[in-house]
């Protein structure tokens, strides 16, 4: 029990130790990472979405939202693609409606 006490011994642990620490670090960061990579790729695909759904669904006119269409036009897009949350927002930014989960917003 006395090669635990040696410089080799204490030196190898403190490698263990260090190299624990730098795959912890890595796999944490490689992780964020990777989310974050595609939380923008998702958002690339998608950044023409509002305009298109505005525009091809009708769901405002003169100002005013059609509500039925504005549920149909979430119902008929959540089928389509689940990972997509539709929001409605009115110019100062405020939440009007969304299609996401109740509570989750």
């Amino acid at each position: 029990m006395n090669w635990i006490r040696t410089l080799y011994a204490k030196l190898a642990w403190g490698l263990v130790l260090i190299l624990l620490f730098v795959g912890l670090f890595y796999s944490i960061s490689i992780t964020l990472l990777s989310q974050r990579a595609q939380d923008t790729a998702t958002q690339q695909l998608n950044r023409n979405l509002a305009r298109n759904l505005v525009d091809d669904q009708h769901i405002v006119h003169d100002g005013q939202l059609d509500i039925p269409a504005m549920k149909q036009t979430f119902m008929r897009y959540m089928s389509i693609n689940p990972s997509i949350e539709i929001y409605y927002l009115d110019s100062s930014g405020k939440i009007i409606s969304y299609s996401a989960e109740a509570g989750k917003v």
